[in-house]
C-alpha cells in the first residue's frame, strides 16, 4: 500500500462510508420526512462517488469528481445533524 492510495482512495471512501452509517443511525432514530432525504441524498452520492474511486483504481481516468462529492455529502451530513439536534430541541420544550 502507497500513500497515494491511502490519501486518494481508502481515507475517502472510509468518510463515505462513515457519513453513510451515522446518516443512518440519525434516520433511525428519528423517522422524519427530512431524514430520508437526507439519508437517501448521502447514501446514493456516496455510493455513486465509492464506485467512481474503485474505477479509477482499476485504471480508469483520475478525477477530482468523488472527493468533491464525498466533501458536498459530508457538508450534507453535518446539516442534518444539525437539524436533527434542533427538531430534538424543539420537541423536548
Amino acid at each position: 500500500m502507497n500513500i497515494e492510495s491511502l490519501v486518494w482512495g481508502y481515507i475517502p471512501s472510509f468518510i463515505a462510508l462513515t457519513c453513510i452509517i451515522w446518516s443512518f443511525l440519525i434516520f433511525m432514530n428519528n423517522r422524519s420526512h427530512i431524514n430520508i432525504i437526507f439519508f437517501v441524498l448521502i447514501a446514493s452520492i456516496n455510493v455513486f462517488a465509492i464506485h467512481s474511486l474503485a474505477m479509477i483504481f482499476f485504471g480508469a481516468w483520475p478525477t477530482y469528481i468523488p472527493h468533491i462529492l464525498i466533501g458536498l455529502t459530508t457538508a450534507f451530513f453535518f446539516i442534518q445533524k444539525i437539524v436533527q439536534r434542533k427538531m430534538s430541541n424543539h420537541e423536548r420544550e
